[in-house]
This record gives C-alpha cells, structure tokens and sequence, in this order.
C-alpha cells in the first residue's frame, strides 16, 4: 500500500513512516500542509496519515481540499485534539469514524 504521512513533527513522522515501511507498505512524507497536499494531488496514494495541527495549511484544510479534487484516498487523522468540536468539523467535512488511541502521546485518531 501506498501511504503518505503529513505530520510536522519530524521524530514522529519517521517513527511512522519506518514502521509502515517494516510491513511492507511505500511509506513517504511531509511536514507541512501545503507540501503534504501538493503530494497527495501530484502522486495519489492510498492511505493519508493526517496531523490536524500542521503549520501554513492545517489538517482539516489539507482534508477538504483533496475531498474538493476527489481524492479516493483513505485519511486517517492523526492528533493530539480530542475536543468535540474537532471531531465535529471532521465529521461535516464527511462521514469519519472517531476514536481514541491509547497512547502515552493522547494522540487520537479519526479513519475516514
């Protein structure tokens, strides 16, 4: 599988990717939300690993934009938010399933 990490902090960006790679997947990424979508747009992959709080063009922008071009990419969002109304900005961008991963990070993740 084909999967592009948009995430800004770099150490938690190549922890992703490296793991992603040891399954087997083509794991590239990018560190902020104007390059993270540029990728996405000029070399579609299948899954998106998403950060909400990106510098310049922030996850849920980088979100709307590839729904905008009818991106088939799959999004996983990852972020440290767990407030309702993240969840509810994601939610009327489209249908996501939420959820919370358990983690020492309180990263939580939302799966398109």
């Amino acid at each position: 599988m084909r999967i592009l990490v948009i995430e800004d902090e770099l150490q938690l960006a190549g922890h992703i990717t490296r793991a992603l790679v040891r399954r087997g997947h083509l794991a590239s990424a990018q560190h902020d939300g104007a390059l993270g979508l540029q990728a996405a747009l000029t070399d579609p992959p299948d899954l998106v690993v998403l950060d909400l709080g990106l510098p310049g063009l922030d996850g849920l922008g980088v979100l709307a934009k590839l729904r905008q071009a009818q991106s088939l990419a799959r999004i996983l969002i990852l972020t440290a938010r767990g407030e309702v109304e993240h969840r509810v900005k994601g939610l009327v961008q489209r249908q996501l399933e939420t959820g919370m991963a358990p983690t020492r990070f309180r990263h939580g993740f939302w799966r398109w």
